[in-house]
This record gives C-alpha cells, sequence and structure tokens, in this order.
C-alpha cells in the first residue's frame, strides 16, 4: 500500500472534530436567540456519521474494495473538507467580532452607568443587524456543507463504524503531570554501539592540526528508512563519547532539509562556547569564530538528518564543513541519513545500515514501554497483557517509532478490551505510516487540534512547553464553561499527553530550560491533519504562498515577499518569524501587517 494514502480518511475526519464544531454550532444558535437542541442534536448526528465514515475507509478489513469506490470521490471530498474549514473559520471570526462588539458594550454602560441596577439595565446586549445576518448565513452554509458531506459518502456506501466513537480511555493508570522525562531506554543496539566506537577510534589521533592536504576528519554515517532508530543510536553513541573524553568537543546538529548555514554555524558556535547567542553574525564572522573554537581540538560533530538533493544541498554540505579543516587529526563525524547518497556525498568512508532489532529484544522494548510505570500484582493477568502485547508488537514491523507511539497510547489505557481492539486493528498492519495514524486516531480531539498546529513549526524545531501551551490559548483552541478550570493547566495537560504517547519528545536541555521536538513522520501527520492552514517560508523560498493560509512560520524575512504576498493574506491568525535570522522587520511592515491583517491573533 501507498503509505502516501495511508491515514487520509484519518486525517480528513480528524478535522471533524465533534465537540468544536458542535460548539461553534451551538453558539450561533444561541446568538440568533431561538431554541437549537434539535437541530444541533440532528447536525451533530451528521457530523459524527460522517467522521466514522472517513474512518472506516482506514479501518475496514475492506479496505482495498473501498479505495476503489473512493477514487473518484477523494478530490471531491477534498475540495468539500477545503469549503467546510474556511466557513468553520468564518463563523468564528463573524463571532469573535460579536464577542468583542458585546464586551465593548459592556464597559461603555458600566462607564455610563450611576448605579448597579443601571448598569444590569443597559447590559443587555443586541447583535448588530448586519453581524445578525452574516451569523445567519454562514451558519445555513454549514448546514448546506454538512449535507453535502454526507450525502457524497452516503454515494460509496461507506460504513459508518462504531470502532472510534469513543476514543476516551475507560482507564488511565498514569497521569503525566511533569515535563521531565528520562530518556528511551535503548535496546539491542549494543553491537552497533560497539562497532562505532570503535569506527571513531580507527586511525591513530595526531597531536598536530591537520595540514591543508589532509582532512583532519573522516565520516561514519548511520542509515535507514524513517523511524527505524538512527537517532536514537546516535544519541547513544554521543552518551557514552561525553562520559569517556577521547574528544575534547562533542557537537550535536540537526541539519534539517532545508538547512540555512548561518543557522547552523551559529548552534555549533553555542555549543562550542557554551553560551547563548542573542545576535546572529554574518557567514563570515560566524565561520571565523567557530574556527577559533575547534583549532588544534579533536571533536566529534553528530549531523543529524542530512538531506541531499544533488542541484540543491552539495555545495551548502561542503560550505557547512569548511570550518572543520582547522581541528585536530582524529576528529570524527557522525551522520544519520535516509539515503546512502548524503552519506556519499559528504564524504562517508564507514556506512552503517541500521538493522532491525531482534524479534524478542522489539519484544522487550515494546513492552518496557507499555507497561511503563504501570503495577499489576495479578501475574495472571501480567501474562494476558504480555501475550496480547506480542500480537500487537507483531504488526509493527520492528519500527521503533512505531511500537513508542502505540505503546504511549497502551500504556495509559490498561483496560484489556482497548488492547484487544488494538490487536484486531487493521490499521495497524500498514507499516509505521499507519500505526502512527492509529495512534494520532486515539488522542482526544482537542488534542488532535493543538498537535496539527504544531506544523506551523520547520522540522526538528526546538519547542518549549510555555511557547506551545501560550500559544494553544491564544489561537482559541481551549474553551471552557467551567469557571472552575483553569485555560493554561487544560494546555498543559494536552501537552503532557502529547509528550507521555512521544508526539511530542524531550531532546535535552539548554540554558536551564527543557527542549522538545517532533518526530519527522509524525510533523508529516500533523501537516498532512492542517492542510493548507499551516505554511513555512523557507529559506530562499520562491512561488506563492496559499491564500487560505491561517497560520504562518518565517524562517527567512524578505521585505519583498512580507509587502507582495504576506500583506494580501486577508485570513492569516498568525506570524511567528525565527529567531535565527538576523534581519528584524522594519517599522513600517509591522505598522501594516497590523492594520492590514485584521484577523491577525498571534
Amino acid at each position: 500500500m501507498d503509505p502516501a494514502t495511508v491515514g487520509w480518511g484519518i486525517s480528513t475526519a480528524g478535522w471533524l472534530i465533534s465537540p468544536i464544531i458542535s460548539k461553534l454550532l451551538s453558539r450561533c444558535f444561541s446568538y440568533l436567540g431561538f431554541c437549537s437542541s434539535d437541530k444541533l442534536e440532528k447536525l451533530e448526528s451528521k457530523i459524527l456519521e460522517v467522521k466514522l465514515m472517513l474512518e472506516s475507509a482506514e479501518t475496514s478489513p475492506q479496505k482495498e474494495r473501498l479505495e476503489e469506490g473512493m477514487k473518484d470521490l477523494k478530490p471531491r471530498m477534498e475540495q468539500w473538507m477545503k469549503v467546510f474549514k474556511s466557513a468553520f473559520y468564518e463563523a468564528e471570526d463573524i463571532l469573535d467580532a460579536i464577542e468583542y462588539h458585546e464586551i465593548e458594550s459592556r464597559i461603555l454602560h458600566q462607564n455610563m452607568a450611576r448605579t448597579k441596577q443601571d448598569a444590569e439595565f443597559m447590559m443587555d446586549f443586541n447583535i448588530p443587524m448586519e453581524s445578525r445576518k452574516e451569523l445567519k448565513e454562514i451558519l445555513n452554509k454549514l448546514e448546506d456543507l454538512i449535507d453535502e458531506g454526507h450525502k457524497l459518502l452516503s454515494w460509496v456506501n461507506l460504513p459508518a463504524s462504531s470502532e472510534n466513537m469513543n476514543n476516551a480511555p475507560k482507564h488511565t493508570l498514569t497521569s503525566p503531570n511533569s515535563t521531565t522525562s528520562a530518556p528511551p531506554v535503548v535496546f539491542g543496539r549494543d553491537w552497533d554501539l560497539k562497532m562505532i566506537r570503535e569506527m571513531l577510534r580507527d586511525t591513530p589521533a595526531d597531536s598536530e592540526p591537520s595540514s591543508s592536504r589532509t582532512k583532519c576528519y573522516s565520516v561514519i554515517a548511520i542509515h535507514g528508512i524513517p523511524g527505524s532508530g538512527k537517532t536514537t543510536l546516535a544519541q547513544y553513541v554521543c552518551e557514552h563519547e561525553k562520559e569517556d573524553g577521547y574528544f575534547n568537543i562533542v557537537l550535536w546538529i540537526h541539519v534539517s532539509k532545508n538547512f540555512s548555514v548561518d543557522t547552523v554555524f551559529a548552534e555549533m558556535l553555542e555549543i562550542a562556547s557554551g553560551r547563548k547567542r542573542d545576535l546572529i553574525c554574518n557567514l563570515d564572522s560566524l565561520k571565523g569564530e567557530l574556527e577559533s573554537k575547534l583549532r588544534d581540538k579533536r571533536f566529534l560533530l553528530v549531523l543529524d538528518d542530512v538531506w541531499y538533493d544533488k542541484d540543491a544541498t552539495e555545495e551548502q554540505l561542503n560550505l557547512l564543513l569548511s570550518p572543520l579543516k582547522v581541528g585536530r587529526m582524529g576528529s570524527r563525524i557522525l551522520m544519520t541519513t535516509r539515503t546512502v547518497d548524503a552519506a556519499r556525498a559528504l564524504g562517508a568512508q564507514n556506512l552503517v545500515a541500521i538493522s532491525d532489532l531482534d524479534k524478542e529484544q522489539f519484544f522487550s522494548m515494546f513492552m518496557h514501554y507499555a507497561l511503563d510505570g504501570a503495577t499489576i500484582s495479578d501475574q495472571a493477568l501480567v501474562k494476558e497483557y504480555q501475550s496480547t502485547g506480542r500480537k500487537i508488537a507483531e504488526k509493527l514491523g520492528r519500527s521503533p517509532l512505531a511500537a513508542r507511539t502505540v505503546t504511549g497510547q497502551l500504556k495509559i489505557r490498561l483496560d484489556f478490551d482497548f488492547w484487544i481492539s488494538a490487536m484486531k486493528s487493521d490499521l495497524l498492519n500498514n507499516g509505521t505510516a499507519g500505526a502512527l495514524w492509529w495512534s494520532y486516531q486515539q488522542l482526544a480531539e482537542h488534542v488532535k487540534q493543538c498537535f496539527a498546529f504544531c506544523s506551523i513549526f520547520p522540522r526538528r524545531y526546538e519547542l518549549q512547553e510555555d511557547e506551545l501551551v501560550h500559544l494553544w490559548m491564544a489561537e482559541g483552541f481551549v474553551k471552557t464553561s467551567n469557571a472552575i478550570e483553569d485555560m493554561e493547566d487544560i494546555c498543559r495537560g494536552y501537552f503532557h499527553v502529547l509528550l507521555s504517547t512521544s508526539f511530542i519528545q524531550l531532546k535535552g536541555e539548554k540554558y536551564g530550560k527543557q527542549y522538545f521536538t517532533i518526530h519527522d513522520l509524525l510533523h508529516d501527520i500533523a501537516g498532512q491533519v492542517a492542510g493548507s492552514d499551516c505554511f513555512i517560508i523557507e529559506n530562499s523560498m520562491v512561488g506563492q504562498i496559499p491564500q487560505d493560509v491561517r497560520h504562518l512560520f518565517i524562517v527567512s524575512y524578505d521585505e519583498r515577499v512580507f509587502r507582495e504576498q504576506i500583506l494580501n493574506l486577508k485570513f492569516l491568525r498568525t506570524i511567528i518569524m525565527s529567531s535565527s535570522f538576523n534581519r528584524s522587520m522594519l517599522a513600517e511592515d509591522f505598522r501594516s501587517m497590523l492594520k492590514r491583517l485584521e484577523k491577525l491573533r498571534v
């Protein structure tokens, strides 16, 4: 099965997040001032049926037959989903404007009132006629679109399976309340560790700096498919080398697909100097400073996730390696990559193809994470979990990433029926992609929305808990009618769920702060769910930004792109600018942004 098709129904259905849409519809009905319970119940029922029919395209045993029926329907459903999302956002904007006017009216009346009774009398808020008209029109549009989506899916006889009607755990054994988590336990990689560490010391080190004709370093490459454990193995090697002290400096850098050389140099300089840099200098200055830190030092540089494009990457890679020539003989570069081509482009002398874990080692790792922190005194029950766990593990193709995400769901649901349901799931038979989509499917709907928003960040972006929590709050992803519940606490709970289920992973600690990251394959899922809502302007971006984009991350600020494209994105709600580039936004552009982008929230 084509991995690109796995999860299509779930990603489309995932946006039909019934609690959020229901709440919006209820607010619309409430402001229009008529009884909504019967109508809302019918609409909610149709939304749920659409959601379940889409999910059944992934989970049904007749998936191949259903895919045939969905071929013609898929582009129509994608267009329908695009229009539906646009209408949903439009309704949100109208409601936001109404609520703003309501707050403004209350404040004005409170200031004008002489007594408390006057204030209460004057506080009755009447929706402006224009807003009432807009609200009626968009509500009718949403109703029509829900009917249309229901009819489209009914034509191919997709069953509204009840398998996923209730994703809430019946029994939650662990309740994560801290983002402090132990590093992953490494299973079955001791031989690989020994072999790579021997390669790191293969050539006797010379105490003199390298000559102009001889490189002071050699390159070792770990290559393999995504999710196979390349980064974990490299981290395992790195931890041992830091303890050993053989290398004077150990640097870990994530390269990414569209890396910027000056950003990488700045990161290397921060590690080598042990201090955070507030200002990014020009490339020549960074290179000079980096050479001074590496001169006569035996270094180990780990380059994680190196991509290769013959036309675009080779020159960048050569520039990236240019400051390393001043190191001591015996220095090493350890790289991880998906392809042998990238390893050869970097001049790797030793290629290490990451192997599958032994069957029993993989099962040991699976059960370690599935029962992490569990206390089960009944040994007969433990054996039942192990027997069922083995059958689930056999579906995962010995993929460490698949194991971490699936067990993340199992460990917070020590309900035996849930484990049996996972064991019977056909979606888990679709390799790593199927396992990740299954795990995503188990998340609560509001958590799904928060996770999808994370696709606004570049791959392997270093996230901070406070940053994410405050962004989710500002975007309005969390709404509560309970006065006792604190919105920030709810958001932190969402973050901890994503962390405990490996959708977000602890990367490390710098300058007293914890940093987190998202695996590339999980980032792909977030991007597929978000669709055109999120967009990233990478370095040297060419082409058009989608007009319906809602959330924008700018890696590289360009005045022309900003003025000609960004200021015309009338639906834009979010602009985040990377702190890694050395050009500030012009004051004139900033004023124009506030004036023209009326829907901006962040």
